[in-house]
């Protein structure tokens, strides 16, 4: 029995990895901006914030050398296609380096909701100016997301003094706009 269970595993293993599965808390960075810049990093989170949505890809001292930031003011939505750097941008920050200067680039979100908790999944391929050179960097993301600030709109309470938005005893310093 445990022989059978054992390679049970060992094949949804194998066949998850060749369909390319994957789960909240992985992502990939890869391309040509390596040779200029370390992208290495060794979680992703996905956060919504009042004004803006970020992938950012962090290392255990709290660096995040790679942040996919997009702005809310766009339709973000399952599906979407997401043109850089008019619907966001790729900041970064890695020993005391900031990334370099991003051109242009597009995002594909496979999988997002507005709600805390859900999982939100996509790719992204950007080009940076590197001197007079033009560098690579491609990643995917599959991240549970995070509700850092409270939005307009959104239900959750996110203090004692926060309020729901409608709520008339809200304190009125959160979730106004």
């Amino acid at each position: 029995m445990r022989g059978l269970l054992a390679r049970a595993c060992v094949a949804s293993g194998l066949v998850c990895a060749l369909a390319g599965c994957s789960s909240p808390g992985d992502g990939a960075l890869s391309g040509s901006l390596s040779g200029f810049y370390n992208f290495g990093y060794e979680s992703v989170r996905a956060r919504l914030y009042a004004s803006e949505f970020s992938v950012e890809y962090t290392r255990s001292d709290g660096e995040v050398p790679v942040r996919l930031t997009l702005n809310r003011r766009i339709e973000l939505r399952q599906g979407a296609t997401i043109e850089l750097p008019v619907g966001g941008t790729i900041s970064g920050r890695s020993n005391d380096t900031d990334i370099p200067m991003m051109g242009d680039g597009v995002v594909d979100l496979e999988l997002f909701d507005f709600d805390e908790g859900s999982r939100v999944k996509g790719e992204f391929a950007a080009n940076f100016l590197v001197g007079g050179d033009t560098a690579t960097l491609t990643g995917e993301f599959d991240a549970t997301l995070e509700v850092v600030e409270q939005v307009e709109g959104y239900p959750y309470d996110f203090g004692m003094d926060a309020g729901d938005v409608g709520d008339a005893t809200a304190s009125g310093d959160a979730g106004d706009m």
